[in-house]
């Protein structure tokens, strides 16, 4: 599990609703509009580990070991937003910064100490300012949500409750559906250009700045990323939605040198050799009345799994295949708002994974299926009840499981 260490600290502020919520306070002063904002949440979770023959699922989600318990947060962590905009000379202008602290009292996530000393601290993952026009688009500067995988987690219903990752690793937020139906999208310093709304059509494209491999391998910082996406708005005889696609694209460089051969003819070369990762997305998502649905398929060669450049490539260097995608239905009851919801994450082999032992314990497939009832009790809080059923297989065919019930709920203001 120390890969999902490292989960933990990549999605300790995980924040996502971020400059988009509705702001509680609107302050005019001059020519200036400042906006302030955010959430605070808290779930109870109760996690069954359930270890298959002492299965080893490396990249796994579901929690191995003794069962758990926690107080934490959700996807979210609780979140301020600040967020100051104007119009000046012909130009919409805007800047956005925002904090993320979590509930955790210590930085490994659930296991609380009597000291009650924030371990987490306190995150910035957003700081970036915007100019533009809606007659020709807008450009953004700074450090903002990635454009790959932002819709699929943005319409992901345990947005706002839990979902999958409570129990597998001690990280101060779980992870909802990523690793189990789509890629996290995480945040990235970058400049994007996104058209003006042409008849509920709108496309973006942004150089960002590169990732690392999160096993160490490898260093993206010789060339930057590529990620764009386009999305179309319909609404049409009481039927509406979204249709999106989107792509990234990444050369990574090795950082790590290689030794061939052994004792005296052993001989050391510069390192594996560096790749270009590649990914693509289509997700769909439609309401009619009381309804709503969301599919999303997404599919990779060299980006990894769950976190972008999570075992994303073999010892040699060749790039490992991932896919995956997720389906959800809810139903809005007065107050009440139903939802299920069924995805999973897939990670192929490569040749040198097959001909070692790594193929066999590597992970196969993340797989979860969720069922949230979502309650209004006010028009700022919505209290959730939660039940996650989580599946780790690797490609030995020996798997994990979890089972999660989370009861909480979040406050927006």
């Amino acid at each position: 599990m120390a890969q999902f260490k490292k989960i933990s600290l990549a999605l300790a502020s995980i924040g996502l609703l971020g400059a988009s919520a509705a702001q509680a306070v609107d302050i005019q002063a001059g020519d200036w509009k400042l906006g302030i904002g955010g959430n605070v949440n808290g779930f109870m979770t109760s996690n069954s580990c359930q270890s298959g023959s002492g299965a080893k699922v490396v990249g796994g989600l579901a929690c191995t070991g003794d069962n758990n318990f926690g107080i934490q947060n959700g996807l979210l962590p609780n979140e301020i937003s600040f967020t100051a905009s104007s119009r000046q000379d012909d130009l919409d202008v805007s800047a956005t910064i925002s904090l993320w602290p979590t509930i955790d009292t210590t930085a490994a996530g659930q296991t609380g100490t009597g000291s009650g000393t924030p371990g987490t601290g306190l995150n910035t993952r957003q700081g970036f300012f915007t100019f533009g026009d809606k007659s020709w688009g807008s450009v953004k500067i700074g450090r903002d949500l990635g454009l790959f995988g932002s819709d699929a987690i943005l319409s992901d219903m345990t947005l706002l409750s839990v979902g999958a990752g409570s129990g597998s690793y001690n990280g101060p937020t779980t992870l909802g559906r990523i690793g189990a139906g789509y890629l996290y999208a995480d945040w990235i310093p970058q400049i994007t250009y996104s058209t003006p709304n042409l008849n509920g059509f709108n496309a973006s494209v942004g150089v960002f700045q590169g990732l690392s491999d999160l096993g160490g391998n490898y260093n993206a910082q010789k060339q930057p990323g590529v990620q764009g996406k386009a999305s179309y708005d319909f609404a049409t005889s009481g039927v509406n939605g979204k249709v999106w696609v989107g792509m990234m694209s990444q050369q990574l460089s090795s950082t790590t040198a290689v030794t061939v051969g052994t004792g005296a003819n052993a001989t050391t070369t510069g390192g594996l050799p560096g790749y270009t990762a590649n990914a693509y997305e289509i997700g769909a998502k439609v309401g009619a009345g009381d309804f709503e649905g969301v599919g999303y398929y997404y599919k990779g060669s060299g980006v990894g799994t769950t976190l972008l450049f999570l075992l994303g490539n073999d010892a040699t260097g060749g790039k490992r295949d991932s896919s995956g995608g997720y389906i959800q239905g809810t139903y809005k009851i007065s107050k009440v708002k139903l939802g299920l919801s069924y995805g999973q994450s897939k990670l192929d082999c490569t040749g040198t994974d097959s001909a070692g032992a790594t193929c066999g314990t590597l992970l196969d497939t993340n797989t979860s299926g969720i069922a949230s009832i979502y309650y209004s009790l006010t028009k700022s809080i919505t209290l959730v009840a939660e039940y996650i059923d989580t599946e780790s297989k690797n490609h030995a065919g020996l798997k994990n499981t979890q089972n999660t019930v989370a009861l909480g709920g979040i406050m927006f203001f």
